[in-house]
């Protein structure tokens, strides 16, 4: 369960950097009405929330009781899932996008 957690955080890092070139060059829109705020008041803001959440996220690991709890287990790798699909999502438009702006 730990390394679902390890992944989980660091998916929400690659999220976060890959979700801003996205929003930077126009060619993703955020559909979290909060973190899209963040981001219009400022990037860089937008960047520490994914890093502080990943960091907080990484405290669940020294947590032992908590990791054996089946809605615990069952909820961090649906997360794991639906995040893993949201990321190849953002990298799909990105990598088709962006080439054609820097070339």
């Amino acid at each position: 369960m730990k390394a679902v957690i390890y992944y989980l955080s660091i998916l929400n890092l690659l999220d976060g950097v890959i979700t801003h070139i996205g929003l930077s060059y126009s060619f993703i829109e955020e559909a979290n009405p909060f973190m899209r705020m963040v981001y219009d008041m400022h990037p860089f803001l937008f960047l520490t929330i994914k890093l502080v959440l990943s960091l907080s996220l990484l405290l669940f690991i020294s947590y032992d009781r908590i990791l054996q709890k089946p809605w615990f287990k069952i909820g961090i790798s649906a997360a794991a899932l639906l995040y893993t699909g949201v990321l190849l999502l953002h990298i799909s438009w990105v990598t088709v996008k962006l080439p054609a702006i820097i070339f």
